[in-house]
């Protein structure tokens, strides 16, 4: 063993001894090996007698070099390596078969790029090495194939990116170019691939050993992608020929599956004959045995279908046509999985194709019925669903997957070519199953909860609607019918959330058949008691239901379903999610309640409040936070109904919240100790804050002060971007009251040192944009102050009490800071102008503090940040220019322009024209050197 081979030998060894300290180390001299040039020599070390190991790490390298470094030898030298690599076919043999694999797909490799080596190769067909050289042909096309696949890939990218592109952001890929030497090795496979299949007929006319035979079916099947239309014959003869012997039924379907891809959806002549060859009576009936024979035969009508789904709608009509999709409905409940998914994916193909071309298939309804039928027996629980233990089971949920996946999605997306007839037909099932086990049941409805009702692209809308109407009350009707199993509650609650139902339910269900669906969903939560999953889904359905029937509860709400609601809400066996559900599903019912049920608004909110407070106390900080944002949803349902009544107090949504402000805000107070102030926690708090504040707008007067201070001490311990919009909130709402602004200016201008001196601090400053954003817009609402007539902002007024010279020259120079920053962020940058266009109407000695710097701003905001608000910051310049003169204007632009950097040709041609609201436009533009040279 030389000395090379030595060393590698040990080098493994380490490897393969992961307790060794000095295995990493050793992998990376391995690497090293590889990569450098001495990597070639690995060749010497694929020895029959040499260790298996030691000869794998040699071969697999070599395969690596081949992929990777070829090009870095001669044409002469790399045809020199592939002789040598050649000569080693007669002995692959006696090698492991790993490192046999290794050697052909090395040849495979390099054997195209090196055409004079094909006809060598295939003259080794017949000999001791036939095996071998069949997979090195197999390996060869395979490799085209994948290397075709990246080049499409990549002009994928490149037309996505296209947009991109013109802005000159990223140098597209020329597809010419794409994947490098790529194409020359697939024109090379594509030029051969005729004398391949050539050899490979005459080989297999003499040469009918099964083993060798099914090589040859599954090399062809792998050239097919660069056949030509010569071969094409050749290879559906084969293929048909073989499908229907046992020992060589797989290989042939590959070949003609492989035909089929290569159709794609194009109605070309070869899926035509693939049709008319593939699908006959004969191989129907080979189709539906339950033999391997029967599964491949019916594997290859599947894919020949998919490539003919056109083909067969548009000759509906025709027997060969009606016993495709007989045949297709029928493998969908196949025992063979692979068979029920082939099948499954040419419905899916049926109808987007019928969604596509907006025409319905009347000849296809008894196919769709006899699709619902099948699916509806292949998605039944098994029996081993009544033992304990199976709900929550790996098997469950893998029969859950299945069915919602594969069975509902099927029968959804073909139901499409005719809505009402799939309704009857689900119906019909649901009829049928009455009396029978629950399964049968559940799986009845399971189908009817899948046919899209609500789908309107095939113009069936009107029909679909009238349907529902005998339909929905008879679905209501079986409440009181079906056996208290969780599951049949499961998959009615379904029906009437999530298919078309819920729209009749919403337009035509009765109050008491409302009702009665609540409690019937909600009946089942105790038996579902120990199952997170079911327990989340039964409380959303019931959410859902809130939803629909809001508009029709009012008052009439069945108190027994909220006693029920009471109790839930205070258990703590619920899933986070669970508790998600129950709080909105109680904002629901109050938003669509009537305006004169004060008490059921009081009595919702402590329901959802209290389980906030227990939630708290047990640390169960993510359910509390889910209470509270209830709570910010109900108070913000109530705002719509408040601005909508003017906010007036003797209005019952806002008499009711004007009531509970005070317990509320003591109880936020209390949760946020509680949860240690929680950034999720904390975000619902100040969102519920901000709601409380737009429904009892006035009437939280006297509580600003406390609010104001504890927001302060909050702050104090945990800085929270939405901080600011609650003051925001509070400046607006207050804008006029001369005797609580004053104090709001002192408060803000506090938060504004606190929450700049945090901003400053950041790696880059002022890069957290949720932070960026509210501090901007906070700081435009306390200099301005809204002057309001008739309920209507007439104009904006900058606010007197913030005009003090020392305050307005801080913001300022806030606002410089962020301009110097990265901030790039659209909203940040418009409020930024906002605030320099109210500043420029300041008042003479404010304005002469300020206006150098206000300009300085401007032309930075023009020179370094993006184009898109630069037309509304050109006003603005204006305005400015106007204000301090045309003479003294000119020499502060070019003053601050030098102390920028930019050069005096730009300056010239800025100063120059320095009109209109393009004027800060026409500078990003000229200082484009100026940018690029400072990057």
């Amino acid at each position: 063993m030389s000395g090379l081979a030595e060393g590698v030998r040990e080098a493994l060894l380490v490897v393969h001894d992961p307790g060794n300290s000095g295995c990493r180390k050793a992998d990376e001299w391995l690497q090293a090996l590889i990569k450098s040039d001495s990597g070639w020599s690995l060749f010497d070390m694929i020895v029959p007698d040499g260790e298996e190991v030691v000869v794998f790490f040699a071969a697999n390298a070599i395969k690596t070099k081949a992929r990777k470094d070829l090009h870095t030898l001669s044409p002469p030298v790399q045809a020199d390596f592939l002789r040598r690599l050649l000569s080693l076919l007669p002995y692959l043999k006696q090698l492991p078969a790993s490192v046999s694999t290794q050697i052909c797909l090395t040849i495979a490799i390099i054997a195209p790029i090196h055409t004079d080596s094909i006809p060598v190769i295939a003259g080794l067909l017949g000999s001791d090495s036939t095996c071998y050289t069949l997979d090195t042909l197999t390996y060869m096309a395979e490799e085209a194939d994948l290397l075709r696949c990246d080049i499409k890939m990549e002009r994928t990218r490149n037309k996505v990116t296209e947009a991109t592109v013109k802005q000159g952001f990223v140098t597209p890929v020329d597809e010419e170019d794409a994947g490098g030497d790529s194409h020359e090795y697939i024109a090379s496979v594509r030029a051969c691939s005729e004398f391949v299949i050539n050899n490979l007929v005459k080989f297999s006319e003499t040469h009918l050993i099964p083993e060798n035979r099914n090589k040859v079916l599954k090399c062809y099947a792998a050239w097919v992608p660069f056949t030509t239309a010569n071969s094409v014959t050749i290879l559906l003869n084969a293929a048909s020929e073989g499908i229907v012997r046992p020992e060589f039924s797989a290989s042939s379907c590959d070949v003609i599956c492989a035909l089929a891809e290569s159709c794609g959806m194009q109605q070309t002549t070869l899926a035509q004959t693939l049709l008319s060859t593939v699908v006959h009576q004969q191989s129907v009936e080979h189709a539906v045995q339950a033999t391997e024979v029967g599964h491949q035969v019916a594997r290859a009508i599947c894919a020949v279908a998919e490539a003919n789904v056109l083909q067969l709608l548009a000759t509906i009509s025709s027997p060969n046509s009606q016993t495709v999709f007989n045949l297709l409905a029928q493998l969908v409940g196949s025992d063979e999985r692979s068979l029920s998914l082939a099948a499954i994916q040419v419905w899916g193909t049926v109808g987007v194709s019928i969604d596509r071309s907006l025409k319905s298939v009347p000849d296809l309804d008894m196919h769709i019925s006899h699709l619902i039928r099948v699916a509806c027996k292949a998605c039944e629980y098994p029996v081993e669903a009544d033992a304990q233990g199976y709900w929550g089971s790996s098997d469950e949920q893998t029969l859950d997957v299945l069915r919602i996946q594969h069975y509902h999605d099927t029968v959804k997306n073909a139901s499409r070519t005719n809505l009402p007839a799939a309704l009857e037909s689900a119906w019909g099932l649901v009829q049928g199953a009455m009396g029978r086990s629950w399964r049968e049941q559940e799986a009845a409805l399971f189908m009817l909860s899948a046919i899209p009702v609500t789908v309107t692209c095939l113009g069936q809308a009107s029909t679909v609607m009238a349907s529902m109407g005998s339909r929905g009350s008879a679905v209501i009707g079986l409440m009181g019918v079906v056996k208290p199993h969780f599951k049949l509650v499961k998959a009615i609650s379904s029906i009437l959330t999530t298919s078309g139902f819920c729209t009749w339910l919403r337009q035509s269900g009765t109050t008491d058949e409302i009702g009665q669906a609540l409690r019937f969903v909600m009946s089942g939560l105790h038996e579902m008691q120990g199952n997170p999953k079911l327990q989340r889904e039964a409380t959303s359905d019931f959410r859902r239901l809130c939803m629909v029937g809001s508009r029709k509860l009012g008052t009439n709400f069945p108190k027994e379903t909220v006693t029920m609601l009471e109790h839930i809400t205070a258990r703590n066996d619920l899933p986070l999610e669970s508790c998600v559900h129950i709080s909105y599903a109680v904002a629901e019912v109050v938003h669509g309640i009537p305006s004169e049920t004060k008490e059921y608004i009081e009595y919702t909110y402590k329901l959802v409040i209290t389980a906030a407070r227990q939630y708290a106390e047990q640390g169960l900080t993510l359910k509390a936070t889910c209470c509270v944002a209830a709570v910010a949803q109900q108070l913000k349902n109530a705002s719509l109904q408040a601005v909508h009544h003017c906010g007036v107090a003797s209005h019952p949504v806002v008499a009711a919240w004007c009531g509970i402000q005070s317990h509320l805000w003591g109880e936020l107070k209390h949760l946020a100790v509680k949860t240690n102030f929680n950034d999720a926690f904390m975000a619902e708090v100040y969102n519920a804050l901000r709601s409380m504040l737009s429904v009892t707008g006035n009437h939280t007067r006297e509580s600003i002060p406390e609010i104001m201070a504890t927001l302060g001490e909050w702050s104090s311990v945990k800085k929270h971007p939405n901080v600011m919009g609650v003051l925001t909130d509070v400046m607006l709402l207050f804008a006029c009251d001369k005797e609580v602004v004053p104090k709001l200016v002192e408060v803000t201008s506090t938060y504004f040192e606190a929450y700049g001196t945090a901003l400053r601090g950041q790696t880059p400053p002022f890069s957290q944009l949720d932070m960026v954003f509210p501090f901007l817009n906070l700081m435009k609402y306390t200099i301005l102050v809204n002057n309001v007539k008739n309920g209507l902002v007439q104009r904006s007024l900058l606010r007197p009490e913030i005009l003090k010279t020392s305050l307005v020259q801080n913001y300022v120079k806030i606002c410089e800071e962020i301009v110097h920053s990265d901030l790039r962020a659209m909203n940040s940058i418009r409020c930024l102008i906002n605030i320099i266009e109210y500043l420029v109407e300041s008042p003479a000695d404010v304005f002469s503090a300020i206006h150098p710097s206000l300009v300085s701003i401007l032309l930075k905001l023009a020179i370094f940040k993006p184009i898109d608000m630069l037309s509304l910051a050109g006003s603005t310049f204006t305005k400015l220019q106007t204000k301090i003169g045309p003479n003294a204007f000119p020499e502060l632009v070019s003053s601050i322009l030098t102390s920028i950097g930019v050069e005096e040709t730009a300056q010239k041609l800025f100063l120059n024209n320095m009109e209109g609201n393009q004027v800060l436009i026409r500078l990003h533009s000229h200082t484009k050197p100026f940018r690029v040279k400072r990057l």
